[in-house]
């Protein structure tokens, strides 16, 4: 060990002081004349040594070579090369984020968004409805987790009961026995008409797709919002918007809640309560309900 510091020392100190070697050269007598000459190793690249302003505090290790090589440790690096040395590659912020959008200032990653190859209607034609699906793995919503999901035709998700109330509240909420543990990418009146308007459902081994596509009674307009929840992923859910949507969010509650309304102690996290604007075509959300639970965009 110490000889590869006292290897590196004297690598170092080549590099930077460069090397003093004898030579002879012609004098003006036609004889030679020994005489000392110094080779620098960045000199032959032409890396210029640019002078670095240090605070005077950092302008010294604490200890020097000596005392690191006996306490096996490297010698200090030259502050003369960090100027030499590229710095190293950013890693990414995500990992495994191929086929995803990368995150722009002030948003998150979100998958891109996946195909239903092989969906099911399970709304159409219908209004004010629920049904129960059982999907292969645990769904999670806070501290809930179920394989059991209710999706009703107004916009919401849920766990243990499913709901046909489409007259939508501000979170919490437990108004008309509402389900405590809920995700609601779309809570409003919501109601089905032509071939375009329905709720579509998608399961395999990891992963659930909840797709709908339809109409309010509250106001004029569309809704076409696409959840993905994938099992690599416990507690999120991921929204996609459609470019068709013209619903803003004027009369709908998008967000999420899980625990006790009544008894005070729920979380809930909220993005839209009738506001309008809020929705747009092509808006992608991230619904997180791990630990107290947050909503973000996504890019």
């Amino acid at each position: 060990m110490i000889c590869s510091n006292i290897l590196v020392l004297l690598m170092t100190t080549f590099l930077v002081n460069g090397l003093t070697i004898p030579r002879n050269v012609p004098d003006n007598n036609g004889g030679l004349t020994k005489r000392s000459h110094l080779i620098k190793p960045l000199a032959v690249y032409n890396v210029q040594q640019q002078p670095t302003k240090v605070k005077a505090s950092e302008s010294e290790s604490p200890l020097t070579n000596a005392q690191r090589m006996a306490a096996g440790m490297l010698p200090a690096f030259p502050r003369v090369l960090e100027g030499l040395v590229p710095p190293r590659a950013r890693k990414q912020s995500k990992r495994g984020n191929e086929g995803g959008s990368t995150p722009s200032p002030g948003t998150v990653w979100i998958p891109e968004e996946p195909k239903m190859d092989h969906p099911t209607i399970i709304f159409s034609d219908t209004d004010d409805a629920s049904v129960k699906k059982e999907v292969s793995f645990d769904i999670k919503i806070f501290d809930k987790m179920s394989s059991t999901l209710y999706i009703s035709s107004n916009g919401v998700l849920s766990f243990k009961k499913g709901t046909s109330d489409g007259y939508n509240t501000a979170l919490p909420t437990h108004a008309n026995d509402f389900p405590s543990y809920s995700v609601m990418p779309f809570w409003d009146d919501l109601y089905y008409s032509g071939y375009q308007d329905h709720v579509t459902f998608q399961t395999d081994a990891h992963s659930f797709q909840v797709k709908y596509q339809a109409r309010s009674h509250s106001e004029s307009g569309y809704i076409d919002v696409h959840i993905y929840y994938i099992t690599s992923k416990p507690g999120v859910f991921y929204l996609y918007y459609g470019s068709d949507t013209t619903l803003d969010g004027d009369s709908a509650t998008v967000g999420a809640q899980g625990g006790s309304v009544k008894n005070g102690n729920s979380k809930y996290v909220s993005y839209d309560y009738d506001t309008a604007k809020t929705i747009t075509p092509g808006l992608k959300l991230v619904i997180d309900t791990n630990g107290s639970g947050k909503i973000q965009k996504a890019s």
